[in-house]
């Protein structure tokens, strides 16, 4: 990774950081007041939602931090790695430890955030206050975070934390195992046996940065061929494969049984934001279905979803 290649290396000045962010240098001297940011429920999870002007901004930093480099374990929000990939390093190896750092991205405060660019970046104390404003969102009066729905935040939970993550790399590297992280979620693998010791060693290096293992997705399984499976990111996997979890096929039937439902009905009845937010839970399923490698074509669920596009956008 090289840090003094990246844009926002070494910046001193405000101005310099207004022209290398491409924003105006008044819009940085209140950024809680310049860019306003929503928060939102989607399928249980708090998310935040950027104005369109931040949007843009974190899009940029996003860029600009993408120059550094990303280790090769980490395959969360990364161009040409996915849940998919990161499944699929462990494939053929027959023990697996896996665990979830608990509430990563809200105990990634400002602090962590803030030292990151200004020790790291080597950025000045106001650019480097900037910048931790920029990506961090106030959750109380004395509380900032990083939100989950913000470009930068799954890069700048890997920068803020990378002594932690080498670490746990470091260590599968001595031992042998394979080491994989896809945000928050961890995974180890090996094709020799993997005992307590070593889950004991992980979720000490996480309580040592200040976080815990998640108890209820912290595992260590044995998988075979034909019967032990665990699901790590969404994906089942076996011994020698990677397989689609049934969970996956039933959402998708439920959105098609909307579909069919929403097709029934007359235009002068049909809620077209409704059917719209079906069509892309449809287009979703199939998706990550064939992303993980399934040979199904679902053309008849595809012709479906087109004649409801039509009757929503025409």
């Amino acid at each position: 990774m090289q840090f003094t290649t990246c844009k926002l290396y070494g910046i001193q000045s405000k101005r310099k950081l207004s022209y290398i962010l491409k924003t105006s240098l008044a819009s940085l001297k209140n950024v809680d007041l310049s860019f306003q940011s929503k928060k939102f429920y989607q399928q249980n999870r708090l998310l935040t939602n950027p104005s369109e002007e931040l949007k843009v901004i974190l899009q940029r930093i996003t860029k600009y931090l993408f120059t550094i480099g990303i280790p090769e374990y980490e395959f969360g929000g990364i161009k040409d790695r996915s849940f998919v990939t990161n499944v699929e390093m462990h494939v053929g190896h027959g023990f697996v430890l896996r665990t979830d750092i608990r509430h990563f991205f809200p105990n990634t405060h400002y602090g962590d955030v803030y030292v990151f660019f200004h020790e790291i970046m080597n950025m000045s104390v106001d650019c480097a206050t900037i910048m931790a404003k920029l990506t961090t969102y106030r959750c109380n009066q004395n509380y900032r975070s990083l939100p989950q729905g913000y470009p930068t935040s799954p890069i700048l939970s890997l920068f803020s934390y990378l002594n932690m993550f080498e670490e746990i790399n470091t260590y599968a590297v001595k031992n042998g195992f394979t080491f994989t992280a896809y945000y928050d979620d961890i995974t180890i693998s090996s094709k020799r046996f993997i005992g307590r010791s070593h889950l004991r060693v992980i979720i000490h290096i996480l309580k040592k940065y200040g976080f815990q293992a998640h108890p209820q997705k912290t595992k260590l399984v044995k998988i075979s061929k034909n019967s032990s499976r665990i699901k790590i990111t969404g994906l089942l996997l076996q011994k020698d494969e990677t397989l689609v979890p049934k969970k996956l096929y039933k959402k998708l039937h439920v959105a098609m049984k909307n579909i069919d439902s929403a097709l029934k009905q007359s235009n002068s009845r049909l809620n077209k934001a409704d059917a719209k937010k079906i069509v892309q839970q449809a287009r979703g399923c199939i998706a990550a279905i064939n992303t993980i490698g399934s040979n199904d074509e679902f053309q008849g669920y595809s012709d479906r979803i087109r004649q409801l596009e039509k009757r929503c956008y025409y």
